[in-house]
């Protein structure tokens, strides 16, 4: 066979070779493409609505305390920076409001929920009882409690009282209370010495606790309540004049 005969005998081999190659890899990547189209696409757990949520929270309180009016604030969803649904209430007596929260954890079928609502039922008991504890220490004086400011087990419900309370106090917690004392003092050591003891009689009861203990003149205690005080804290800070004493107490 001649030279140029056996060139394009060669070239014709290998122009077939290549077609059938390029075929077959061609056939090859359909079969690939067309098996993902038919597999069936991965469902994607169908978000829930926020009335959704607000419905599952308002039944949660309803179930807990019974019937009561309340206002709904605000909502906040879980997002980056909480793994849980936040819902804010107002509730209103006379001349005043208290804002409440209620938490939704947990994520699919399985949810809990605690709520800081049972901090305003409990809180005319908790000051007495706060009362009853400073009596021992001081003469002029006037308490304000804070429990409504943590959320509170679902155990503890519209039938629960302090002793409750008590009871679960490893599941809370430190609840921040003040007690604004007019007494004289022979000097600030002097102070902060009878609120140390205060502070560890307090511990006796099992409560945990930011106690606060701050000495004020006699014509400023008649004018604190719950709703002054926040701005009298402020006022004296800023003034340089706060005399107080604040320590945590386990329970």
């Amino acid at each position: 066979m001649s030279m140029s005969r056996r060139l394009v005998f060669l070239g014709l081999t290998i122009l077939f070779l290549t077609g059938v190659c390029g075929c077959a890899m061609s056939d090859h990547q359909s079969d690939a493409e067309m098996t993902k189209l038919d597999q069936p696409a991965t469902e994607q757990p169908e978000q829930e609505q926020e009335w959704e949520v607000v419905g599952a929270m308002r039944r949660y309180l309803q179930d807990k305390y019974g019937v009561f009016d309340y206002d709904i604030v605000s909502y906040q969803g879980r997002n980056w920076s909480q793994d849980f649904d936040t819902l804010y209430g107002e509730v209103r007596e006379k001349d005043r409001s208290d804002i409440f929260q209620v938490e939704r954890h947990g994520d699919g079928d399985s949810y809990s929920f605690q709520d800081s609502y049972f901090g305003l039922l409990v809180r005319p008991e908790l000051e007495q009882f706060i009362s009853r504890q400073a009596k021992k220490f001081y003469s002029d004086f006037r308490v304000i409690a804070a429990p409504e400011e943590h959320c509170y087990p679902e155990k503890l419900t519209v039938a629960s009282d302090l002793e409750d309370m008590i009871a679960c106090a490893r599941e809370l917690e430190p609840i921040t209370f003040l007690v604004f004392t007019s007494d004289s003092f022979a000097g600030q050591k002097a102070f902060e010495d009878k609120a140390a003891d205060f502070a560890a009689d307090w511990a006796e009861t099992g409560l945990p606790a930011v106690v606060r203990v701050v000495n004020v003149a006699a014509d400023e205690l008649e004018s604190i309540d719950r709703d002054s005080y926040g701005e009298f804290l402020k006022q004296s800070l800023a003034n340089d004049s706060l005399v107080q004493f604040s320590q945590v107490v386990d329970g």
